[in-house]
């Protein structure tokens, strides 16, 4: 008794079938369910990293700007320090300028004062030489013989020139001043203080020993007034002046 058997399908067939070569019509409702899925996948697949990317590039522009926000504020911060720190040196050159012209008038002022002491100082050398050689002068003519018929007090003419000398001394320390006027006043110290405040305004303020007037007082007159100083060099610059 034979037994009838479905006929066997090939490998062939099979992949036949499924790659849609076979005889038989396809699933068409199968297949374009699959391509439209297959496009849902590809593009979601596409968008994700596009989208990712554009973020990163974003938050990557707003951190690049930050940092050059801050930089540009450090900069500003920085040049404006810069510029205090400029005008603070040129202040500082100013001041040193001024000091510095300060300096050198007051130097060209030492100069001035030191020629002036120095030219004192080699007048009185020249001065004090002059009398040296008078002194000598007396002296040699006390010692000489004396001549015969000359009278014999040789020592009282020394002495007188000697006198004079001296006295010549004391005048070059003292000055005469007229036209200051003299109150009429019964209180001499008023009259003193009076005097001396005169001499002060005409002095300038030069520092001065006494001062008194010459002669009698008489109310119709107007006597002068005589100011000692210390020493004659007062004395010749005031003159000087």
């Amino acid at each position: 008794m034979s037994v009838q058997r479905s006929p066997t399908t090939k490998s062939s067939d099979k992949m036949n079938i499924i790659s849609g070569n076979s005889s038989s019509q396809p699933g068409l409702s199968i297949i374009a369910a699959t391509e439209h899925e297959y496009k849902n996948v590809s593009q979601r697949k596409r968008k994700v990293p596009e989208d990712d990317f554009l973020v990163q590039f974003n938050e990557f522009k707003k951190e690049i700007i930050g940092v050059l926000k801050e930089f540009g504020k450090s900069q500003t911060e920085n040049i404006n320090s810069i510029k205090t720190d400029i005008k603070s040196i040129n202040e500082q050159l100013i001041d040193m300028k001024t000091k510095t012209d300060l300096l050198l008038l007051e130097r060209i002022t030492f100069k001035s004062e030191i020629q002036k002491l120095t030219n004192t100082v080699t007048y009185n050398e020249e001065k004090i030489k002059c009398i040296e050689n008078d002194v000598q002068a007396l002296q040699s003519t006390v010692h000489a013989p004396l001549p015969s018929g000359c009278p014999k007090p040789i020592a009282n003419r020394y002495a007188d020139i000697m006198t004079e000398v001296q006295e010549r001394l004391e005048r070059a320390k003292n000055i005469i001043i007229t036209g200051i006027f003299e109150p009429h006043s019964e209180n001499m110290e008023e009259k003193r203080e009076n005097d001396r405040c005169e001499v002060m305004k005409v002095l300038s303020g030069t520092p001065n020993q006494k001062e008194y007037r010459l002669g009698k007082y008489d109310g119709k007159k107007t006597r002068p007034l005589k100011v000692c100083f210390l020493t004659p060099d007062i004395a010749k610059n005031l003159i000087k002046k």
